[in-house]
């Protein structure tokens, strides 16, 4: 994932590798099969990766496909760190990395607000900033939609 975000240009979490369950189950009591198993997954997994982000990547560039502006994303955070649903996505790409940036930094993003924004409270406070941007970002493109008449 690390790789394919360093790729795609998108900043992965920090110590976003310990945001994954390792499965410790090792569903076998034979060793030996085990590691065959591992190493296995780990060859077959090695040799599909670079294929698979070469792929996506000349999918995206080939396609229509709206790309995110990094700095809208930078102005959509700051706006959710005020905790005003945003009227400056533009497009859904915008939106949703801000969102993603803003899942991941949540704690970071209030902590010397002067909201005073309970720990707790912070999954519906984002969520409902979320959703309302989706609302708003919706709004916008109807009007649009309708001034190209």
């Amino acid at each position: 994932m690390e790789k394919a975000a360093k790729l795609f240009d998108y900043d992965c979490p920090q110590n976003y590798k310990d945001q994954f369950h390792n499965d410790t189950e090792t569903h076998t009591d034979d060793p030996e099969h085990l590691e065959f198993s591992i190493l296995f997954a780990k060859d077959a997994t090695s040799q599909v990766v670079d294929d698979l982000m070469n792929l996506a990547d000349s999918t995206i560039n080939d396609s229509n496909i709206t790309k995110r502006d990094l700095q809208k994303v930078e102005v959509i955070l700051e706006e959710f760190a005020l905790i005003i649903p945003t009227n400056n996505a533009e497009t859904l790409p915008n939106l949703i990395n801000a969102a993603w940036k803003a899942y991941n930094t949540k704690e970071k993003l209030w902590e010397n607000s002067q909201y005073n924004v309970k720990v707790e409270d912070i999954d519906n406070l984002l969520k409902e900033l979320i959703l309302k941007s989706i609302e708003v970002l919706e709004y916008q493109h109807q009007v649009e939609a309708q001034n190209d008449y």
